[in-house]
């Protein structure tokens, strides 16, 4: 405990730190306390004022201070930023501005007072010197080049000569007494307003900062201005210079079009959709009307409209009539002129526009320009505006910039997309993969339902595959997947429904079959084909393929019901091994009842607390220290802990993964709070966020109220939210992404790769991190698929901004290739499992884990 002495000390210390004079004096005004910045301000050291009246530092013409301020004491008032001057031992007189206040013993007895004074001298130099040198301050702004006003009440009461010039006024008088909020759009008072009350706050400026300013005629120029706050003929006012950066903002939006068409057809799956996007962001950003890429046909002899864009404000009319207007000849509209003369064309007063089907009255500015790859036209860029400008070369420049990269983009990007092949194909193979196969299997489901009919899925293993690799070689192995590919597609209707689902696992889809006698023929052709024709490198295969059926609607009506079924079947098939074809059906009952079982004891688990938070270690590949963990929930039932495998799914379905969910946050978000606490530096908790909750559930709002509830430091909170669950209604999604991060959250989309994102939507999403789905790390080192697409997804992180998770991490080499490929973050057993709070406080305290 601190004794007096030791109070008294620590006060003092407070005291003498402060820069500013700090005084205290007794009722009969005399000096009983001098801190250090008194000292510096006065020059006068504590043993020389102690004891002494406080006249010493009043000059004569101010000793009236004295009786006014002892008069505020006894009425118990504090006197507040009173302007004075005050005299230093040197004899210099210096303006001080003064703050006194009481001060009373323990009973309450007023026994002095203390003052804090700080030197204005300077402010008030410089105040007189801008006070009389007025009349020549204006002279030098009437000369200056750059716009200037001086603002009171928000009324111009100062104009100078190039403030005339830009905003083409006839004299300063059209100007003066003008209400400011005129010259500037609407849609910037509020920010004007906001910077003013900053400046009138802190008395500093505020710099560069771009507006569009309104012109007396009505033209809108881009501007960037600097204010500041000053004394005007002894009234306050605000100083501002405007700086007509037209030319420079119309640069610079040609720069960042051109970047952002360029990152459109960069980044876009599908050839339709880059021309799209880049055609739209054209036109916005540049303020066309209406754009229209044209494709030459050499062949034919024309070129054909591959894209049309058009404002929304044109008339419905006209807008059909350009999408009518499908091909060209040669001389026909703008690109046919642009084609013929190969070279750019620009409507102007000399020009007759040319001959469309649009009413050509509809426009006053029209835009041809050549699309060339190596010096070749192949298409043609136009665009039309219902405002006429004069010929601008700056924009002319731009324009050809843009063509040429959608002539890369028509020549290169055309017949394939890498990271679609990546995301959707098996590269050995040439079948669609997992994902791409989900997708299909969904729609066919969709469809069954519609239809009332019935639909298999099949997945079909090659017994013993592994240990056959490890007897042929590489090419062997690929060479048998092939032929298998190659088999299945021919004897399946839609080569769509043929997958490679794993490294020896294909997954097929047989529609609206009738009898089961059908899928066991379906096999038995498979097996015969490959009986009598497998051979690689010239030798005889013999292989045998264990196969595992679910069937809709019998063994569910869902694509991860299906699904499930079919790996029950086949796990079923594989023990029994040999070439096995099993159904999930009979088995049915049985699940049925340990579901029933599962669900009634999650009803009565979170009451009961039976729930638990384990935390698996996330490391930050720069400094190989713990950067966060991921909650993973537990369930102990009986003295056993449940994997969440075996109940995520049912509290998805019953929906109470909401309540559990809203436990989940509000536990781990406590935890990280204390770890915070104790570290002192900044470890961020990963919460899962399933489908259902952000889907059904007010997940802003538990969220919100969760951050309340923690009093935790929002960017310390990172949430995962599927692929799949983000891409079932994008608007949606996007809308509550876009709330969610408004809280200050970060947010991951989890398992990337396994889903289905557009690339066109991704750039879209407000999101901070990919997490790449564990099923690509497993066999990084030995699988060129998996590693392809984990260096896809990395390079697609980077150019997006974003920050790249990779889960699953079980070897030193996995770790070592993802941080050199720069993966920002990892998690996997090779650091740890997921560990108790307890443990999990213990393994954070490493300093570093490699």
């Amino acid at each position: 405990m601190q004794t007096l002495e030791d109070m008294r000390l620590w006060i003092e210390a407070i005291i003498n730190s402060s820069d500013d004079a700090i005084i205290s004096k007794d009722l009969n005004n005399i000096i009983v306390s001098w801190n250090k910045g008194a000292e510096a301000l006065y020059g006068y050291t504590e043993s020389e004022v102690i004891g002494k009246p406080i006249a010493i530092i009043i000059p004569e013409d101010k000793q009236s201070d004295i009786p006014m301020t002892a008069e505020l004491i006894e009425n118990r008032k504090h006197l507040h930023h009173m302007e004075t001057i005050r005299i230093t031992k040197d004899g210099r007189r210096i303006d001080v501005l003064i703050t006194v206040s009481p001060i009373f013993n323990s009973e309450g007895t007023l026994i002095g007072s203390s003052a804090i004074a700080r030197d204005i001298s300077e402010r008030k130099k410089s105040e007189e010197i801008l006070h009389r040198s007025e009349e020549r301050y204006r002279k030098i702004v009437e000369l200056s080049p750059d716009t200037i006003l001086i603002i009171q009440d928000g009324k111009i009461v100062f104009v100078n000569q190039a403030a005339v010039k830009l905003f083409a006024a006839e004299n300063n008088e059209q100007l003066i007494n003008k209400d400011v909020w005129s010259l500037f759009t609407p849609d910037r008072h509020g920010i004007i307003r906001a910077h003013n009350q900053t400046m009138k706050a802190t008395g500093q400026a505020i710099s560069n900062i771009e507006h569009t300013v309104i012109r007396l005629d009505g033209k809108l120029i881009s501007a960037e201005t600097s204010s500041c706050p000053i004394i005007f003929e002894d009234k306050p006012a605000i100083y501002i210079i405007i700086r007509d950066i037209t030319e420079r903002k119309k640069v610079k939006i040609f720069l960042e079009t051109d970047y952002i068409i360029s990152k459109n057809l960069a980044q876009s799956a599908r050839f339709a959709d880059g021309i799209n996007e880049a055609l739209k962001n054209l036109c916005h950003m540049l303020k066309f009307d209406v754009g229209r890429v044209w494709l030459l046909k050499e062949n034919e002899n024309i070129l054909e409209c591959i894209s049309t864009w058009a404002n929304e404000e044109n008339s419905d009319d006209m807008i059909n009539n350009l999408k009518n207007q499908s091909t060209l000849k040669m001389d026909e509209g703008v690109a046919g002129i642009t084609w013929a003369n190969n070279d750019i064309y620009w409507l102007d007063t000399t020009h007759t526009a040319p001959s469309t089907d649009a009413d050509d009255n509809e426009f006053k500015l029209e835009i041809g320009i050549p699309i060339s790859n190596a010096g070749k036209i192949i298409g043609i860029l136009e665009l039309l505006n219902s405002k006429f400008i004069n010929k601008d070369n700056d924009l002319i420049q731009a324009l050809i910039s843009i063509s040429n990269k959608i002539g890369v983009f028509i020549e290169h990007k055309l017949a394939t997309n890498e990271i679609v092949l990546l995301q959707k194909h098996d590269l050995t193979t040439g079948l669609s993969n997992r994902s791409l196969f989900k997708e299909t299997l969904t729609f066919e489901i969709y469809r069954a339902k519609s239809k009332n009919k019935r639909l298999a899925m099949l997945l079909i293993d090659i017994e013993n595959f592994s240990n056959l690799s490890e007897v042929i070689d590489l090419d062997a192995g690929d060479q048998i997947l092939l032929n298998i590919a190659k088999y299945l597609t021919i004897l399946s209707s839609d080569a769509d429904s043929v997958a490679r689902y794993g490294d020896d696992q294909f997954a097929v889809i047989i529609e609206d079959f009738h009898k089961l006698d059908e899928i066991s023929q379906f096999i038995d052709k498979l097996n015969v084909v490959i009986d009598e024709d497998l051979t690689v490198q010239g030798q005889k295969v013999n292989i045998q393929l264990n196969v595992g059926v679910g069937l809709f609607p019998e063994d569910g009506d869902t694509t991860q019901g299906i699904i499930k079924s079919a790996s029950i079947a086949l796990n079923k098939a594989k023990l029994t091994g040999g070439g096995t074809l099993q159904f999930c059906t009979s088995d049915m009952s049985n699940l049925s009842n340990n579901r029933i079982l599962l669900e009634n004891g999650l009803r009565k688990a979170l009451d009961k607390n039976e729930f638990l938070l384990y935390y698996q270690p996330i490391v930050d590949t720069n400094t190989m220290q713990v950067a966060g963990f991921e909650s993973l929930i537990r369930w102990s039932k009986d003295g056993k802990t449940i994997p969440p495998s075996d109940f995520i799914s049912i509290l998805e379905e019953t929906k109470l993964i909401v309540p559990v969910g809203e436990w989940i946050l509000n536990t781990a978000c406590a935890q990280c709070k204390i770890w915070n606490e104790e570290l002192q530096r900044p470890i961020f908790i990963s919460i899962n966020i399933s489908p259902v909750q952000f889907k059904h559930s007010n997940i802003y709002e538990t969220l919100m109220q969760t951050l309340k509830n923690s009093a935790i430091d929002p960017a310390c909170v990172k949430v995962e939210i599927t692929e799949s669950a983000i891409m079932n209604d994008i608007q949606k999604s996007i809308r509550m992404l876009n709330k969610i991060k408004e809280l200050g959250v970060k947010i991951a989309i989890d398992d990337f790769g396994t889903g289905y994102s557009s690339l066109n939507y991704l750039r879209l999403l407000p999101i901070d991190y990919l997490k790449i789905d564990r099923s690509f790390v497993t066999n990084i080192i030995n699988n060129l698929n998996d590693a392809a697409i984990v260096r896809t997804i990395i390079g697609l992180a980077n150019n997006l901004g974003f920050k790249v998770i990779a889960e699953g991490i079980e070897t030193e080499e996995q770790m070592k290739y993802l941080n050199n490929l720069g993966c920002h973050e990892i998690q996997g057993y090779f650091f740890s499992r997921p560990l108790p709070a307890i443990e999990a406080d213990e393994f954070l305290k490493q300093s570093k884990l490699i």
